[in-house]
């Protein structure tokens, strides 16, 4: 069997645990500034040491997602030779869009990347 059955469900899943996190993160991130800026240090604190821990889950979740990336097999690293091509292919295709951008700022830069 070259791939894990459903092994990609594991990966959106592992990655929305940390994009949720984050997100909780920054909430609490916001909230401790509301409770500096209103000069109540010591729920600042306590929300502080709450953040610590989340980045702490956020470590331990990004070292299961690489496990799993161990786990799953070499079948799904196939997918970085794909990413490589759209990266060429996606910098062809923005070219003309730079260069129309780019001309709009300076009108000398064309005549240099005709060159």
């Amino acid at each position: 069997m070259k791939r894990v059955p459903h092994a990609q469900g594991v990966d959106k899943a592992l990655r929305s645990v940390r994009l949720a996190a984050e997100k909780a993160l920054k909430g609490l991130n916001q909230a401790a500034g509301q409770q500096m800026s209103k000069g109540d240090y010591t729920a600042a604190e306590a929300l502080a040491a709450k953040g610590k821990e989340i980045r702490q889950f956020l470590a331990e979740v990004e070292a299961v997602r690489k496990r799993w990336r161990e786990v799953r097999g070499a079948a799904a690293g196939a997918r970085g030779s794909r990413s490589l091509l759209f990266g060429r292919t996606m910098s062809l295709s923005l070219r003309p869009l730079f260069i129309s951008a780019a001309s709009a700022v300076d009108p000398s830069w064309k005549r240099r990347s005709a060159v």
